[in-house]
């Protein structure tokens, strides 16, 4: 016999009374022949009521509760090997394994569930998209083939590109330069530490907000709009617009105001924002208004604010 989830459409097996994806409870069923017990290689055992799970389950299949969330009773279960401790117990005394990594999803924990390296969010109700690097360099130019790419005859095949790691924004000898700061005079290259905003080949302006650890950047103004729309694709271009290139190089904090999708630097009502934290190149997320604070953003079954999505289409 095969389930499926109600909620999100996963296989289940016969005996589990809540889906381990997503934690919606298994309608009740009729079953006539005797089913075989689940073989599980490597489980992962449930905080809660010590039942075995699947090792990439979030809910457990018996009791529906959070496995990642700590038992409010006097004891747990450790999730590795199934031994009680005590609630407040800081790491297994059987295993040594600790507890607050895998609450927190930290450490393995992270590595096994969490995103690494390249993200898209997409943010529905202001309808902007929120891109993540951390390693290499980002070109900018005409060809399709670089990460972001501007279709105007103004704009060199590769025009420019963001050296990540060494945190400088470099020209690639092209034809009509590349501009800092409003000032008339082509540069070849620059530390984003020195760069408040940048414009292309005269024409395209992007503003810039910095931190400690990230440099962003998004499409302000386009300068000659009308005749733009005789050598390049204006629709394309203007939707640049609703995307923000972040690069990382550490561990950071970026916040994200609700009222209209801006990246802010220093918000001054947290509860008014959005926040994603980067911690050892995994990504959590924050929203002080629904105590939502530092939930890992997942590879799969991502538990996302409901105006959020991970975005996966072509710049």
């Amino acid at each position: 016999m095969i389930l499926h989830c109600n909620n999100c459409s996963r296989e289940l097996h016969p005996t589990y009374s809540f889906c381990p994806y997503c934690g919606e409870a298994v309608p009740m069923r009729t079953i006539m022949s005797k089913i075989t017990e689940e073989k599980i290689e490597n489980p992962i055992f449930c905080p809660h009521c010590k039942k075995e799970n699947l090792e990439n389950a979030l809910f457990c299949s018996s009791c529906g509760k959070d496995i990642y969330n700590r038992p409010n009773g006097e004891f747990q279960y450790c999730p590795y090997c199934g031994e009680k401790n005590r609630s407040n117990a800081r790491h297994c005394f059987n295993c040594v394994n600790k507890f607050n990594d895998w609450y927190e999803k930290k450490g393995t924990i992270a590595d096994k569930l969490g995103i690494s390296g390249e993200l898209s969010l997409y943010e529905k109700m202001n309808k902007i998209h929120y891109h993540f690097f951390f390693d290499g360099k980002i070109t900018i130019g005409k060809d399709e083939k670089n990460k972001i790419s501007i279709p105007c005859d103004w704009i060199s095949k590769q025009h420019c590109e963001f050296d990540i790691k060494k945190q400088k924004f470099v020209d690639l000898d092209s034809t009509n330069g590349s501009f800092i700061n409003r000032s008339d005079k082509n540069i070849k290259e620059k530390k984003f530490s020195g760069i408040d905003e940048f414009n292309i080949a005269g024409a395209f302006t992007f503003s810039v907000i910095k931190s400690g650890s990230f440099f962003a950047f998004r499409l302000s103004a386009v300068i000659d709009e009308k005749s733009c729309k005789e050598v390049g694709d204006i629709q394309k271009i203007n939707s640049l617009r609703n995307h923000y290139f972040i690069l990382i190089n550490g561990n950071d904090k970026i916040f994200i105001r609700k009222q209209d999708g801006r990246i802010i630097a220093n918000p001054e009502k947290l509860s008014e924002c959005y926040s994603i934290e980067i911690q050892d190149r995994k990504f959590y997320y924050s929203e002080i208004s629904k105590n939502i604070e530092n939930e890992l953003i997942l590879k799969d079954r991502n538990i996302l604010p409901v105006n959020w999505e991970i975005f996966e289409k072509e710049i």
